[in-house]
């Protein structure tokens, strides 16, 4: 049984995506991170529509801004969805405005973490979600 968890990182800036995946070589457990310029992307990655492909257990981590679909769009694209309807997402952006944030949980994410400026960041976040997927591959019995 493959024990590795799946990390979509929707992004417009591929060094996110680069900082994630050195992050998270260095935790215990097995990651492949993926990555989607926007949104549209991103859908096309979720529906098998891509070379790239994702499957359970997955954890996703949504930008805000990005063109052709920003972060709010595909949030509520894959909430009516009912094959990734129940994605687990983590909104990963610079912004702190309270609409965001309200917005973001509205939509049912798992988390609204600022993005990281520095390894150190990055490093917190890869604890972060290493917790998390422990989580959700005990849930999923994975």
């Amino acid at each position: 049984m493959d024990n590795t968890v799946n990390l979509l990182v929707i992004d417009d800036d591929d060094v996110v995506a680069e900082m994630v995946e050195l992050a998270m070589r260095k935790v215990p457990g097995s990651y492949r991170v993926v990555a989607a310029c926007d949104g549209l992307e991103a859908l096309r990655i979720l529906r098998g529509q891509s070379d790239h492909k994702v499957s359970p257990p997955l954890i996703i981590l949504l930008d805000i801004n990005m063109p052709q679909m920003n972060g709010f769009e595909f949030l509520a694209e894959v909430r009516r969805d009912r094959e990734v309807a129940q994605a687990d997402v983590f909104m990963l952006t610079s912004s702190d405005a309270p609409r965001d944030l309200r917005m973001a949980y509205e939509g049912h994410v798992a988390g609204f973490v600022h993005k990281p400026r520095s390894g150190e960041g990055f490093t917190r976040l890869s604890a972060l979600l290493r917790s998390y997927a422990d989580v959700i591959t005990d849930r999923d019995g994975t």
